[in-house]
């Protein structure tokens, strides 16, 4: 049982300190995360998954619609550029 017990806090002292090296702080509104996976690695596989997407959709025809999710875009590109 002493063993068991030894060995749960070395794995939470691990936890532990991993979570916090892990921690960091959003720039934008300043809250606390908890990076698990780099944003190099979220970015290459969001390109992906869009790919991916790509070739199994079709295009839209309805030229209203396609432009209002333009119109979308393009407004949250410009909020993050604003935020970097």
């Amino acid at each position: 049982m002493k063993r068991f017990i030894n060995l749960s806090k070395k794995y939470l002292v691990f936890a532990s300190l991993l979570a916090f090296i892990a921690c960091s702080k959003v720039a934008v509104t300043g809250r606390d995360q908890l990076n698990i996976v780099s944003d190099a690695e979220v970015l290459s596989m969001s390109y992906t998954e869009y790919n991916d997407f790509l070739k199994t959709s079709k295009i839209s025809t309805d030229q209203k619609k396609t432009q209002l999710v333009k119109k979308v875009g393009n407004k949250i590109i410009h909020i993050d550029y604003i935020y970097q």
